[in-house]
């Protein structure tokens, strides 16, 4: 089965690409009706559309995405521990 891509989403949505981004994107800095939006929003998931997060975190700029790098934790009997700390910490 083939990739669903945005321009699948906009084509049964009846919209542009771009007004189907900036509806799945949640984009409030453009004017489109809330209609449209919920239509947008209906034909992905009706698609099983998800976005590509490396095109989106280029896009953006940023990718939300930690590295946790350590020389022992997978020998250290407290990895659990330390694997759980940091990520307490990135949610914070």
């Amino acid at each position: 089965m083939a990739k669903v891509t945005l321009r699948d989403v906009a084509e049964a949505a009846g919209v542009s690409i771009a007004t189907a981004s900036w509806a799945v994107n949640d984009n409030r800095d453009v004017q489109i009706t809330e209609s449209t939006r919920r239509k947008v929003r209906r034909a992905a998931d009706e698609l099983g559309y998800h976005h590509n997060a490396l095109a989106r975190g280029l896009a953006r700029g940023r990718s939300d995405i930690i590295g946790f790098i350590s020389d022992g934790v997978a020998t250290s009997p407290f990895a659990g521990q330390v694997i759980q700390g940091a990520q307490d910490e990135a949610w914070r």
